[in-house]
């Protein structure tokens, strides 16, 4: 890591939040799949010093603003995005509440329809419905996350999940809320 990083991670950023043309840009010089590959690095690690978690955030931050562009969806969609995330949430590291936050950008709309079919085929409701049934407090503000932000992205994944999956991708959704004798209807 180098203090370069950092900077540019933040002029990313900026300049993705003030443009809806740099994000569709973005996409357009593959971009998506440079920054996937960047954050891969911390799926099963965190970062060790503070701008390297700064430039995490960063990234994590303008993958959601680039997914804002529809077309940016199905360039995630094919770089394997979900599939990442899906990693990140099942390893309890740093990137967990931000891979959360990518997901809902992603999954939203009709545009997040593929998406959708893609979270529910690599058994992404695995990962998400233990993040459904026990908000993890404390931890999550490390992550940058209060606890009303957690059941915020976790409940509008699942209703974009609702909206848009049909047929058995649906079935399967439903029956994570009534297996276990409805377990996890009844959240406490």
């Amino acid at each position: 890591f180098d203090a370069n990083k950092l900077y540019c991670s933040e002029l990313l950023a900026i300049l993705l939040q003030s443009s809806l043309s740099n994000r569709a840009q973005l996409g357009n010089i593959e971009g998506i799949d440079t920054m996937l590959q960047a954050l891969a690095l911390y799926k099963r690690r965190n970062p060790q010093l503070t701008e390297e978690q700064e430039m995490v955030h960063n990234l994590f931050d303008s993958l959601c603003l680039s997914l804002l562009c529809p077309e940016n969806r199905d360039i995630f969609l094919k770089g394997e995005g979900v599939e990442l995330m899906i990693l990140m949430l099942r390893e309890k590291k740093m990137s967990r509440p931000p891979a959360l936050k990518v997901l809902n950008f992603a999954l939203q709309g009709d545009e997040g329809i593929n998406c959708c079919a893609k979270f529910i085929d690599v058994y992404g409701l695995r990962s998400l419905f233990p993040c459904f049934m026990k908000t993890p407090g404390k931890k999550v503000k490390r992550g940058g996350f209060s606890e009303l932000e957690w059941v915020e992205h976790v409940s509008s994944i699942i209703s974009h999940l609702l909206r848009n999956s049909s047929g058995s991708q649906l079935q399967r959704l439903m029956n994570k809320f009534v297996e276990d004798d409805h377990l996890k209807v009844d959240r406490s």
